[in-house]
């Protein structure tokens, strides 16, 4: 079995346990109001020619949400979400989304991977009052090499994920917050409670997080670090080949 395949396989198990384990969100509102989701990407795995392809996120710094709240820092965050209409649900309600923003790196090939605004970015999130969630939508980006803006090795590459996690209307610890982007005074807000996963049933999937402090976001990449030492120590390369 291949490295890259054996920490996929990894990735998607741990990930799989805690949709099914928990963790267990409190302080959901019976409300949910319209608004964007700012994501951190822990692990994206993209199945193209050439590939397999591993990215993480890639900071976006700033992003303008237009209108009377223009451009606001959003820590981390490479991935944003928006939950367009209708203004708000009761739970379980759906939501039509749009993603908004994508922006990841692959080390390993010099590779950057950023939303076509252009392309289909759609999808519908459903939003259970038993703290969970599930959506279904499409995504297309295109992948530079060297540097965002670059060379085009991969145009309007779209994948369609379907999702899963917890949410909860209370943040976490060191959450970006912004009024009337993820932050309403009538608390009815939705925060990812630990990771969501997108998959695409193809081998690709991509794995987020609320957008964290610095701290919390080197806590978890040191997690990863390790949970990676133990993969490749106990399946060591099969150097036969």
């Amino acid at each position: 079995m291949s490295r890259s395949l054996l920490i996929r396989q990894s990735a998607l198990g741990f990930a799989a346990l805690l949709w099914v384990a928990g963790p267990i969100p409190s302080g959901r509102a019976a409300i949910v109001d319209a608004g964007y989701d700012l994501l951190h990407t822990t692990t994206a795995f993209l199945v193209a020619p050439g590939g397999p392809y591993t990215f993480t996120g890639l900071p976006l710094g700033t992003y303008d949400f237009g209108g009377a709240i223009g451009v606001k820092s959003v820590g981390n965050a490479d991935t944003i979400i928006q939950r367009v209409s209708p203004p708000a649900i009761t739970t379980p309600g759906v939501f039509d989304l749009q993603v908004d923003a994508l922006q990841l790196f692959d080390a390993t090939h010099n590779l950057f991977a950023v939303l076509d605004p252009l392309g289909l970015n759609t999808g519908t999130v459903t939003v259970n009052d038993d703290g969970t969630w599930v959506n279904h939508f499409t995504v297309t980006f295109n992948v530079y090499y060297g540097s965002i803006g670059g060379l085009i090795v991969m145009h309007d590459v779209s994948k369609t994920f379907d999702g899963h996690g917890w949410w909860s209307s209370t943040p976490g610890s060191g959450e970006v917050l912004i009024p009337g982007v993820n932050d309403f005074s009538d608390g009815n807000n939705f925060y990812l409670v630990g990771p969501g996963l997108h998959d695409d049933g193809h081998g690709s999937y991509h794995n987020v997080t609320s957008t964290p402090e610095v701290s919390t976001a080197l806590s978890g990449m040191a997690a990863a670090v390790l949970c990676g030492l133990f993969v490749l120590r106990h399946h060591p390369r099969n150097r036969s080949h």
